[in-house]
């Protein structure tokens, strides 16, 4: 006498698939209620359209009406995407009090790097690709960065940036302890000094 077949969870999905475009919405509606982010759901409803595929049943994720109300609860709860944080004023100072006493080429380094980065609003390409001859010295002590072309410079024309007095100390400690007169200013170096031309790796820095 042949035994009767247990049923597996196919079989069960089987039965309660496909889900109807309003079963859809309403979960959709609940899991906004519950504070849920938008781009959850939507991945919930990636692994149900999925389920539905492998048993073969007809999507109701594919109906406008479920898109529609999956647009509502973005709208419901927008999400804000992640900003990284501008370096303020204050912190930076702060570094600079313990930075500026030590003897470490790799802190001159990295003082006069990241003055000349808040002083210039510049990107990082803009401040690994510096050279000397960017940079006017002025006998009032401040300086003149002159960029020759960057990607916000519609026009190739350049642009010139105001470099503070305290800036252009730290880029001259930096440049009178490494011994650079031409080229790039930001290099990396070997552990015993000799310094190479190209600029530094965050590996490098500190």
């Amino acid at each position: 006498r042949d035994q009767p077949r247990s049923r597996g969870l196919g079989d069960v999905y089987k039965r309660q698939l496909p889900a109807s475009v309003s079963t859809i919405r309403e979960f959709i509606r609940f899991r906004s209620e519950q504070g849920v982010k938008a781009s959850t759901i939507s991945r919930s409803l990636s692994a149900i359209s999925k389920l539905h595929g492998a048993l073969n049943a007809a999507d109701p994720c594919r109906s406008e009406l479920v898109r529609s109300e999956l647009t509502i609860a973005r709208k419901a709860s927008p999400e804000r995407k992640t900003q990284a944080i501008g370096i303020r004023y204050s912190h930076l100072s702060e570094w600079d009090k313990t930075v500026s006493v030590s003897t470490r080429l790799a802190d001159k380094r990295d003082r006069a790097m990241m003055w000349f980065f808040y002083d210039g609003l510049l990107r990082g390409e803009e401040v690994s690709r510096a050279e000397l001859s960017w940079i006017e010295f002025l006998d009032s002590g401040d300086g003149i960065l002159t960029i020759p072309s960057s990607k916000t410079d519609q026009f190739g024309e350049g642009n010139e940036v105001y470099l503070s007095g305290h800036t252009c100390d730290a880029l001259r400690d930096w440049l009178n302890a490494a011994g650079i007169e031409s080229g790039r200013m930001f290099r990396s170096f070997t552990v015993k000094g000799c310094l190479l031309y190209t600029s530094p790796s965050p590996r490098d820095r500190g």
